[in-house]
């Protein structure tokens, strides 16, 4: 009950682009943005025990950290994504 009032609450009160919380989802978009669970930590501000227990599904993060998480994420995909196309673009022009 108290996680469906969590997820209601993050569905009608985060802005930008809605992003539906799973532990499996939060594991896919940390290994798309090629970052560990320690540094997806420190880049969030919490422990890596905390990132753990997220992906694992045992806790949930509070909608600061959810908000936290999608700016992080977003920012690191963003970043690997240049460096594929840089790299790409390296081996077409040799």
């Amino acid at each position: 009950m108290t996680n469906r009032i969590i997820e209601d609450f993050l569905k009608r009160n985060l802005p930008g682009p809605r992003w539906d919380y799973s532990g499996n989802r939060l594991i896919e978009r940390r290994w798309e943005a090629m970052l560990t669970q320690e540094r997806l930590a420190e880049l969030v501000g919490v422990s890596r025990q905390a990132v753990s227990s997220w992906e694992q599904d045992r806790s949930r993060p509070t909608p600061a950290h959810i908000a936290k998480l999608q700016e992080v994420l977003y920012e690191e995909l963003r970043r690997v994504r240049a460096r594929e196309r840089e790299q790409a673009l390296r081996r077409f022009l040799q």
